[in-house]
């Protein structure tokens, strides 16, 4: 799915070995939208807790501190 998204082919860029040739096949996606998903690609390529949502532990969700009600966690 990644491949897709950067996929420079569908902007109508037709590329063989090192060159390079704009408009050389038919536009499929608009410039706009292109950079805008390219734009949110970045920015969720950094997010902090990408990787934190995995339920890796049994009692993950289930477990509550005693002292001040948060959750615990592995």
């Amino acid at each position: 799915m990644a491949a897709i998204l950067h996929n420079r082919k569908f902007l109508g860029e037709y590329k063989y070995r090192e060159i390079v040739i704009p408009n050389g096949i038919s536009t499929i996606v608009p410039q706009d939208l292109f950079d805008r998903v390219q734009n949110k690609l970045a920015k969720n390529r950094k997010a902090p807790a990408r990787h934190k949502a995995e339920d890796d532990y049994l009692l993950t969700t289930k477990l509550f501190r005693g002292t001040c009600g948060a959750l615990m966690v592995g």
